[in-house]
């Protein structure tokens, strides 16, 4: 069924990046890949965990769609969760903190080499550690500098790569709105109110000067903000058009397949994740409205 889903699928007008996927976990065919590059412009891995026979595997799932001189070319992205396991404190400084930046620009170097020459296009790093309050008020520039030197260090090994920030530009919890990012995140967790969502995203859109860069849309299709059990986030039921009216809504920024990366969205979960039971009907709703 996935595989006659995504072969139907127009490809997105902007591009649409996810929470990492394993590729040969999942033990799906090269059809299935190929299908993926093409509709969603990115094969989204994790940083962390990819190893050589993912990227390659991604890389060449995207050569295989780029042969055919798309309007948005394929590329891959990389998911990062940096300090995630830290045991040391915000305003520390400490061996075991140089050792956990090695081992990220190490990893970097490595995916590279691995992607030859197909781009890597987005570095997705979500920075929950630590919350922002916790931390004294003179001690938050060494917060943001434990940030921006991920987005450093990215940016000198993909120099054209957009380095995304989870909730960058939005309350605070976890960033001080000092640090360094490309773009400024919106949570679109609400798909069973279309309202809301709108809001959001019209609020945003109309207030320029409270964001940088482009803006990112964090989408949920198929859950909601708040509908979690031990840990797992829930189905919740509502119209499969607010998925229709929400790609419609983001696709009103691009005109049709315009190379850009202006209002790129991020789904979370992936429609992999097993959160979901059938999470590809809100998928499938969700392309009708950004391609119609």
């Amino acid at each position: 069924m996935t595989s006659d889903i995504l072969a139907a699928m127009e490809p997105l007008p902007f591009p649409c990046y996810s929470w990492p996927v394993r590729l040969k976990d999942l033990q799906q065919n090269d059809t299935v890949w190929v299908s993926w590059a093409r509709v969603t412009h990115a094969i989204s891995l994790s940083g962390v965990t990819c190893d050589k026979e993912d990227v390659e595997y991604a890389a060449w799932a995207c050569r295989e769609v780029n042969r055919f001189n798309p309007a948005i070319l394929a590329t891959i992205a990389l998911n990062f969760s940096p300090y995630q396991h830290a045991t040391y404190e915000a305003d520390e400084w400490s061996e075991d903190v140089v050792t956990d930046l090695m081992v990220y620009r190490d990893k970097l170097l490595a995916i590279r080499g691995w992607a030859g020459d197909v781009t890597v296009s987005a570095v997705l790093l979500d920075h929950e550690r630590w919350k922002v309050a916790d931390v004294l008020v003179a001690n938050r520039i060494a917060l943001d500098i434990k940030y921006n030197v991920f987005y450093w260090v990215a940016k000198d090994i993909f120099p054209a790569a957009n380095v995304y920030l989870y909730m960058r530009g939005e309350s605070g919890q976890h960033l001080t709105g000092n640090e360094l990012g490309d773009g400024t995140s919106t949570r679109l967790y609400w798909p069973d109110d279309w309202v809301k969502q709108e809001g959001l995203i019209n609020g945003r859109r109309a207030n320029p000067a409270h964001t940088d860069g482009p803006l990112l849309w964090w989408i949920a299709l198929g859950w909601s903000r708040g509908h979690f059990k031990n840990g797992h986030k829930l189905p919740v039921e509502y119209p499969l058009d607010n998925d229709r009216r929400l790609g419609a809504k983001i696709a009103e920024a691009v005109a049709p397949m315009v190379p850009s990366n202006n209002e790129p969205v991020i789904l979370y979960p992936s429609p992999w994740g097993d959160e979901l039971t059938d999470p590809w009907q809100h998928v499938a709703a969700f392309w009708e409205g950004a391609t119609s």
